[in-house]
């Protein structure tokens, strides 16, 4: 009987635990996402009634190509997902003038707006003018903080990888005030282009070997990613650090910086691939180069040409 009562309490005291505003519970899961956590694994956040379609709409938008609406019919917010389901389904040549005509108001509907065009931006299937448009309408004040972060990280990445200092100074002057942490850091990457290749303190791998030399003696590619990120066979592959980050004015690898080290030069190996090994990312952060992958195009005289950073590193080339 004790039990019985124990577990009728419990029952109780959740029914009766306040509803999480919609608002805090929206934040969550777009952080989980961001985190790259499974957006069916979350454990739904108790909301109001009138704000479980609103919440649906969201998990929906982060987890379906083709999010199934939740709301009423009739309503403003139906109206709204079913404008954006149409989007998603339009041909290119139908992009520019439905997303001209879009307004979203939910969360969802960023959300889903931003899975989108990601994928076409990978893709290669829009035009430069389409990507600015979509990324633009991610960076309304009215967007989510996560996804207008997520936009203009893609913004500027694409900017550097097109060499486009008209399109950051575009950013900068509409998004600086509120975003200022993004803009530095991609000032110090744009001025790299044009310039020699830096150097780094690295070790070869598999064997492990410290050396210190500019970029431009590893080739005219070089592409630093972690292993979950396979180097294309025409570039050198530079595989930096995740667990452990080595001080950069320290020289020997040891205890866990070699234990991760090992176990690279042992996976480098299992692939019969070469490469070399970064244990410090402070240089590379240092040089605003920390969105993985990485690709750095080299002129053979050793200037740097491009930088594909993030999901610059990912997209085919825009037509």
């Amino acid at each position: 009987m004790r039990i019985l009562n124990l577990l009728f309490l419990a029952s109780y005291l959740l029914q009766a635990a306040p509803p999480t505003p919609l608002k805090t519970a929206t934040t969550q899961i777009l952080e989980a996402y961001d985190e790259g956590q499974a957006i069916d694994s979350l454990p739904q956040p108790m909301v109001t009634p009138k704000d479980r379609p609103a919440l649906e709409w969201l998990k929906a938008s982060l987890s379906e190509a083709l999010p199934r609406n939740p709301f009423p019919k009739g309503g403003r917010f139906h109206k709204e997902a079913e404008v954006l389901r149409a989007l998603l389904q339009s041909a290119p040549g139908g992009f520019d003038s439905r997303l001209g005509a879009f307004k979203p108001t939910l969360a969802g509907s960023h959300a889903a707006l931003w899975r989108w065009g990601q994928g076409h931006a990978r893709r290669g299937s829009f035009s430069i003018s389409q990507r600015h448009q979509w990324e633009d309408l991610l960076l309304k004040p009215i967007a989510p903080d996560v996804i207008s972060g997520l936009a203009l990280r893609h913004a500027l990445c694409f900017a550097l990888a097109e060499g486009d200092e008209g399109r950051l100074g575009a950013l900068k002057a509409i998004h600086g005030d509120s975003l200022p942490n993004f803009f530095q850091p991609f000032q110090r990457a744009f001025a790299l282009l044009g310039g020699p290749a830096p150097h780094l303190y690295l070790w070869s791998l598999p064997e492990l070997e410290p050396q210190e030399l500019p970029l431009s003696g590893l080739g005219t590619r070089i592409y630093i990613s972690p292993l979950d990120l396979p180097a294309p066979l025409d570039a050198t592959w530079v595989v930096p650090a995740l667990t452990t980050n080595l001080s950069s004015d320290q020289s020997v690898l040891e205890g866990a910086h070699l234990s991760e080290a090992t176990a690279v030069a042992k996976q480098i190996r299992t692939l019969s691939r070469k490469g070399f090994y970064a244990p410090s990312r402070a240089p590379l952060e240092a040089l605003a180069l920390f969105y993985f992958p990485i690709d750095i195009r080299l002129s053979t005289a050793g200037m740097i040409t491009s930088i594909h950073m993030g999901d610059a590193a990912y997209a085919k080339p825009t037509p």
